[in-house]
This record gives structure tokens, sequence and C-alpha cells, in this order.
């Protein structure tokens, strides 16, 4: 068991890098503060709670290419929402819904809206049951709040988690290889393991909404006659997805307005929201201000000299 609190972002870096796989802490507030949790399970198997104020945190490619480990992550949203990024897809993720990262590839969590709280199972790769190529494929894959096996699998591991210190070594043991049934099994739910549970046309609308976000034209119309589909055929798309078109391109854009006014720049409030694909400043400023909690100016002086 491990229970460790850091009071800032070099501190909190020191502590992921070491408790779960080495990462970079790239931008976070003035005001920081987090705390890591940790128990051993099965042999292979281990279960950690995070909450964590408002942070960027990359696994870059130099450190994915040196990975010293073997393991699988699922991560349970529990508190707040960020974005999980990896193998060229973004899992928008909610409290309640769930996905898998993988350190042997690049990721990148978003979770600059602060106040996270996530609950991870940490997994010995061999022990799930699935290929490398399936498991790229679940990466960032966003499962479902309303999916009854995570549903199932989040309420076990909660109550696992509240008893786990009267447990003795062979239950916690035991409770850990259910723990990882589970996993396999939902992971491999109804073919998930073999493609997206977003599927292909899903992948290659939000791809094509990431290249073109900038576009202040680009509208779930634009992206429907882009593809030769109907309006109604994008939506459907996006029926697992936990989003709509819609918001899944603003968010894209407020993402890239978050990235820029964390940067050092010369640039106006207006200009950062005509290249972030914003037709004008105030509608820019008042989408930002409700995904961010802050105005843009506000958020710009307080993550801006990072």
């Amino acid at each position: 068991m491990g229970r460790l609190r850091a009071a800032d972002a070099v501190e909190w870096e020191n502590i992921v890098s070491e408790q779960i796989v080495p990462l970079r802490l790239s931008r976070t507030g003035d005001s920081f503060a987090a705390r890591f949790e940790s128990h051993a399970l099965a042999s292979q198997v281990s279960v950690f709670k995070l909450a964590t104020g408002p942070a960027l945190v990359e696994r870059t490619s130099a450190l994915a290419k040196h990975a010293d480990t073997d393991d699988v992550f699922l991560a349970v949203q529990t508190h707040s929402a960020g974005f999980l990024h990896q193998n060229g897809r973004s899992a928008e993720m909610v409290p309640g819904s769930a996905s898998v990262f993988d350190p042997l590839n690049p990721y990148a969590f978003d979770h600059r809206l602060g106040r996270q709280k996530q609950v991870t199972l940490r997994i010995g790769r061999g022990l799930l049951g699935l290929r490398q190529a399936q498991i790229d494929e679940l990466a960032a894959t966003l499962i479902r709040r309303d999916d009854p096996r995570l549903r199932m699998l989040s309420t076990f591991v909660l109550s696992l988690w509240d008893d786990i210190e009267l447990m003795d070594g062979d239950m916690r043991a035991e409770l850990g290889e259910v723990a990882t049934k589970m996993a396999s099994q939902l992971l491999r739910a109804d073919g998930r393991a073999e493609r997206s549970v977003t599927g292909p046309m899903h992948d290659k609308l939000t791809r094509y909404i990431r290249q073109n976000q900038s576009d202040p034209e680009v509208s779930v119309a634009t992206v429907a006659r882009a593809h030769h589909l109907s309006i109604r055929s994008v939506y459907d798309a996006f029926a697992n997805a936990d989003t709509t078109p819609a918001h899944y391109l603003r968010n894209q854009r407020l993402a890239r307005a978050a990235t820029i006014l964390s940067r050092p720049s010369t640039s106006t409030l207006a200009e950062v929201a005509t290249e972030c694909g914003f037709l004008d400043a105030a509608t820019f400023s008042r989408a930002f201000k409700r995904r961010y909690q802050l105005s843009p100016g506000r958020y710009r002086r307080e993550y801006g000299r990072l």
C-alpha cells in the first residue's frame, strides 16, 4: 500500500513517474495539489486511486520507446472530466466512463479541468489474453458509463477498495484474479477488442474534425458533405461515443484554445478565437468559460506563465 501527496507539479511528476510509469507534467495552474494511493492484489495486478488538480500529463515518444513495464491500465473516471489521447484517438472521459491506456505507446491525459479523480486497474499484459493489436485498438477507446459490464466492474473494484485493509494476502489475490477476469470480459465484450466501440466511421469523422477544426466553416453539415453522408448518419456514427459531433467539434476547438493560451503568446483573444475556428470572440469566450470555468483572459493569466 502507498499513500502519497504532492504539493506542487514537480513533486507530482516524480510520484507518478515512480508509481505508474515515467511521465511529463507539462502544465498546471498556480495552485496545485494531488494524491496517490495504491494496493497490490494478485500477482501482476494492482489498483490505484489518484486525485489531481489541473494538469496535462504526457507519456512522450522518448519515454514510451524505453518502456520497462509490461502492464496495461484500465482507468475509470470518478470525478470531473478530461481527455485521454492515444494512437490517434481521443476519449472524452466523464464520471463513470473508462478507457485503456498502454505505456508502450505515447499518450496524454488532458486534466486541465481540475478536480480529477480516477480509479485504475494495473494488469499484467499477458493476464488479459489479448494480442497487442487488440490492445492498440482499445487504447483511448471510450467505454461508456452505461455499459453494464463496466458498472459491475467499477462497483466491484470500489467495494474491494473500501474493504481491502481487512483482507489477508490470499483474499486479495483471489479478488484480484476476479477483477482481472471481469476486466478481460469487459474488453472482449461484443468484439470490443477487435474494433473500436464507436466504429471506423466515427474514427474517420473525428480525425477529419481534428484536422480541420481551425476552419470556422466546418460544422456537422460540412463534415457530412465531405464524407457523402447525411447529417443523421454523422450523428448515428457518434451514437456510442457519449457525445455528439457538434459537442466533439466544439471541445476540440476549446482544447486547442486552452493549449494556445497556456503558451507565451502576444495573440489577442480575438486572434485565438479565429485560430481555433470561432467566428467571433464573444461566442468563444462564453463557450470557453462554460468548459473551463474560467474566462480565456483569466485562464491565460493563470496558465500562460508556465
